[in-house]
């Protein structure tokens, strides 16, 4: 189930959006100010950050700055609300790293939507950095069998243990080639 964190410092639209959200089935989390969008962040690892821009404390540009910069939360996406309707507000919101802007008082259905897309989006690169991984991991076991110097390391033998699922070898072999995979980095 897909989570999203909602930090605004105004109790009652976060309580609200927070409500929304579950309605349509994902796990919903609230901050009210930035340091705890951070800690959160890092704790839950949440698909989507709906982060108001102005928090107390540290600024929802500073959070999302510091968000996209963090290699724990960096792929994390992130829809800037606020009430500020000029474009030097999102030009200087996407600068920092913001994928996608709402305009309070929040449209519901434009939220929806926008989270849509960005699970959408996520699920794809999800889907492409596993395929990537099967592929290294398919080629490298390929240069074992050739006798070719290889390097795997731990999470490309976690696919390398699926090919060798797929490969229906017996359980001997199939060890045989592991203990090869990870004596020959």
């Amino acid at each position: 189930m897909p989570k999203i964190l909602v930090v605004d410092d105004n109790e009652q639209l976060s309580s609200m959006l927070k409500d929304v959200l579950e309605s349509w089935g994902y796990t919903a989390l609230k901050a009210t100010e930035g340091r705890s969008c951070l800690e959160i962040a890092r704790q839950e690892q949440p698909d989507i950050i709906l982060l108001d821009i102005m928090l107390p404390g540290l600024s929802g540009y500073e959070v999302c700055s510091e968000l996209k910069r963090d290699g724990r939360t960096h792929s994390i996406a992130v829809i800037m609300m606020t009430a500020l309707e000029d474009l030097e507000s999102r030009i200087h919101g996407y600068k920092v790293g913001a994928d996608n802007f709402l305009v309070k008082p929040i449209n519901y259905n434009e939220v929806k939507a926008i989270i849509q897309k960005l699970l959408k989006e996520k699920l794809y690169e999800d889907t492409l950095e596993e395929s990537c991984n099967v592929a290294k991991a398919f080629r490298r076991f390929g240069q074992l069998l050739l006798g070719q110097p290889t390097n795997i390391n731990a999470p490309n033998m976690v696919y390398c243990n699926k090919l060798l699922e797929s490969l229906n070898w017996d359980w001997a072999m199939a060890q045989k080639a592991r203990i090869a995979v990870m004596l020959f980095p």
